[in-house]
């Protein structure tokens, strides 16, 4: 084909889209705003998730970081700009929580466009022009930049601690920001083909998005930009767009990003100027307020941190497991632990939090000395071992068992209390702790601590199940003390302290000041079977 007749049908392409553009008016201004809002409201969310203390305002400056950029241990010049360590002289959000903001989507959206892809395939909705061998071309651009986008985010040092300690809500974060931005996609396609007066299927057109979303993360220079509108322009033709909405759609698609990278950068600009570049503790007096952007990259919360819905996802995503056979139920815990752990030694700062300390100091001051003294002493859900270190401390002569489904968070526990010899860490969980403990030579208990743990096994119910095994090991005179958040405390101590055969004694709320928890006693009421 000539070239100039060539140049001349893009060119009409071109003038066509444009013209689209223009013929929707108010629609098209709407939808490029609610597709720059959109993307703000993506990195917002995922900023949110990462660090919930900081302001508003900074979660829409260090957003922009985490929706469209990778790490990049040296950036060219002609690239600076898509690297959060570089924009605006040093990101607000740390190269660390972009690599981790970004590992997340990537785990999410490389399936979900595989899925989405192989629906259009399947169905026919490939351009009708398009040939294997550049379908194939592209298909291998595309994985290979993902290869190297995964394997630089994989080596940035400290990722796996946001993972691990914010990794969940990053994941939620990241599933609610890429269906925001498929919405407002589907939303521009709608808009243009509405305007043609040309009906298409919106949930291929919102699949079409997908596939070119995944594209643009991947870190090769012109694939990940310019490969991603290629490739979602392609797609859009082949659900039945045509040449002039597809192009448009990408047109406005791309002017949403550039909208809000502006907007970003044009809020972080005096912040360029200050030369700060240490983070910032987001706990107690520290809290980013709405100056927040002068203060540096953000770092991880110092105190205890979610919220109400967070925590009741969380509980009813383990009471859902609860509910499972119990072997399948014990499997997917172990997983779930087995991740955590598999990202940090401590993924629950034990070693960091203030809170997570005063916790553990009033446990070890709530044992009652004349049966902690030189009995036997176990924890159901011990971790990495921070409380069996502090109760061998300061009962040198008990005898101190740690369980815990993880394999990896015993081992954690057995290098902690490795210079304790009375201590001994076994991995169980509490249907089998009793087994576990006879065959390590204890057939009796005279403490039993739980402690952050029965919210993992479900509701009280399974609470009642996963627990009544024990009961027969606690002596006559056998203490059970319980230590939860005070809404967990109200919700499941009545079904542990049941299901033990215990009577509660002494129930102490502590009125902590970054959370109040319930430190619970109670002793057996019935000899042993």
């Amino acid at each position: 084909m000539p070239v100039q007749p060539l140049a001349l049908q893009v060119l009409d392409v071109a003038r066509a889209a444009g013209d689209l553009v223009v013929r929707s008016d108010v629609m098209a201004v709407l939808v490029i705003a609610g597709s720059a809002a959109a993307w703000l409201l993506a990195g917002w969310v995922r900023v949110r998730a990462a660090a919930p203390g900081v302001s508003h305002r900074r979660c829409l400056l260090a957003g922009a970081d985490l929706v469209a950029c990778l790490p990049r241990s040296a950036p060219t010049r002609a690239w600076a700009w898509t690297d959060p360590a570089a924009v605006g002289r040093g990101g607000l959000a740390p190269p660390e929580l972009a690599a981790a903001a970004s590992g997340v989507t990537l785990a999410l959206l490389v399936p979900a466009s595989v899925l989405a892809a192989g629906y259009l395939v399947l169905t026919g909705h490939l351009p009708a022009r398009a040939s294997a061998g550049l379908v194939a071309a592209t298909t291998l651009v595309v994985l290979a930049g993902l290869c190297v986008a995964t394997r630089r985010v994989a080596r940035v040092p400290g990722r796996n601690r946001w993972l691990a300690v914010r990794g969940p809500h990053l994941t939620a974060a990241a599933v609610l920001g890429e269906v925001v931005v498929a919405m407002t996609t589907t939303a521009a396609a709608w808009a243009l083909t509405h305007t043609e007066g040309v009906a298409v299927s919106l949930l291929e057109v919102g699949l079409a998005g997908v596939v070119a979303r995944v594209v643009t993360l991947a870190s090769v220079p012109a694939a990940g930009v310019g490969l991603a509108d290629v490739v979602f322009a392609a797609t859009l033709a082949g659900v039945g767009l045509s040449a002039g909405a597809s192009i448009a759609t990408v047109a406005v698609w791309r002017l949403g990003l550039a909208l809000a990278w502006l907007a970003a950068l044009a809020g972080r600009r005096p912040r360029a100027r200050s030369g700060l570049s240490s983070g910032v503790s987001l706990g107690g007096g520290s809290r980013a307020g709405l100056g927040g952007h002068s203060e540096g990259p953000l770092s991880l919360p110092s105190e205890p941190t979610g919220s109400a819905a967070g925590e009741w996802l969380h509980r009813a995503a383990f009471k859902v497991i609860g509910t499972l056979p119990a072997a399948v139920a014990r499997r997917l815990r172990m997983g779930v632990f087995q991740a955590l752990f598999s990202l940090s030694e401590d993924p629950w700062r034990y070693d960091g939090l203030p809170y997570e300390r005063r916790k553990r100091q009033m446990l070890v001051a709530s044992l009652p000395p004349a049966r902690a003294g030189s009995g036997i002493i176990v924890e159901l859900g011990c971790a990495d071992g921070h409380n069996l270190q502090a109760i061998a401390e300061a009962y040198p002569s008990s005898r101190v068992v740690g369980l815990d489904i993880s394999p990896v968070a015993v081992a954690a526990a057995r290098r902690r209390t490795g210079g304790q010899p009375q201590v001994r860490v076994e991995q169980s969980d509490a249907r089998t702790a009793a087994l576990v403990l006879n065959g390590v030579g204890v057939d009796s208990i005279d403490v039993l601590i739980v402690a952050e743990m029965l919210y993992y096994l479900g509701g009280p119910a399974r609470v009642n199940a996963e627990l009544a095994g024990l009961a027969p090991m606690l002596r006559p005179s056998g203490v059970l003390v319980l230590v939860h958040g005070a809404g967990d405390a109200e919700r499941l101590h009545p079904a542990a302290v049941v299901a033990l055969g215990c009577a509660s004694v002494e129930r102490v709320v502590v009125e902590d000041v970054d959370r109040p928890f319930v430190v619970e006693e109670a002793h057996a009421r019935q000899l042993p079977v």
